[in-house]
């Protein structure tokens, strides 16, 4: 007995399976354009950190410094689509050994600067670990700088170098997205990105 046309059942080809598969995964790209450009951008574009200077007060030693290239497109689109981000500085301080080269640790510090948007009060919400202060922004352009220069944080009490000794200060810088719940990672394309460190700077000087 014959099957009737509209009942017949074809068997799925790898063809067919292939381009099954594939439509869907298209779609999905394209609604996540920020995937691959993020990439790349990291790949061209790393944070590194500059300018870095070492100065005192009366009573203690004091760090400056910059980081550029800190805020790609794909950061900026996530800070705005409500991911907070966590900057974490580290810092060491080590006496200069006969031979000229880092010895040992004088001091060991980090501090982090965590910067979210509020999009109801359309404010910029920053966080400073170093002195324990919060501060909101209305513009971005200044809640950046505010995050990425470092204007005389303290390192160390003085009393606690040797006039005449040399000294070897070493920075860097981790970024990465503060805790968020897991769905946000399916969201946003900034969540496809791993967390970013600068090279180690550092800075030799004579107290």
């Amino acid at each position: 007995m014959s099957v009737p046309a509209d009942r017949k059942k074809y068997p799925l080809t790898a063809k067919s399976a292939f381009l099954f598969l594939l439509v869907p995964l298209l779609l999905l790209l394209l609604l996540l354009p920020g995937f691959f450009f993020g990439l790349e951008g990291k790949a061209s574009a790393q944070a590194e950190i500059r300018d870095v200077v070492v100065s005192n007060s009366r009573q203690d030693l004091l760090l400056y410094l910059q980081v550029d290239k800190a805020f790609r497109a794909e950061i900026e689109e996530g800070i705005f689509n409500g991911i907070p981000v966590l900057y974490t500085f580290f810092v060491s301080l080590r006496e200069v050994d006969p031979e000229g080269r880092p010895g040992s640790q004088v001091t060991g510090m980090e501090f982090e600067r965590a910067l979210s948007y509020d999009s109801l009060k359309e404010v910029f919400n920053l966080r400073f670990s170093e002195d324990n202060t919060a501060i909101a922004v209305d513009d971005f352009e200044k809640a950046k700088t505010l995050l990425t220069e470092v204007n005389g944080v303290k390192v160390v009490e003085l009393a606690r170098l040797r006039p005449g000794n040399t000294y070897f200060l070493s920075v860097k810088v981790r970024m990465e997205r503060e805790n968020l719940p897991l769905f946000f990672k399916y969201l946003i394309p900034f969540w496809q990105l791993k967390d970013e460190e600068t090279d180690w700077q550092y800075v030799k000087f004579r107290y």
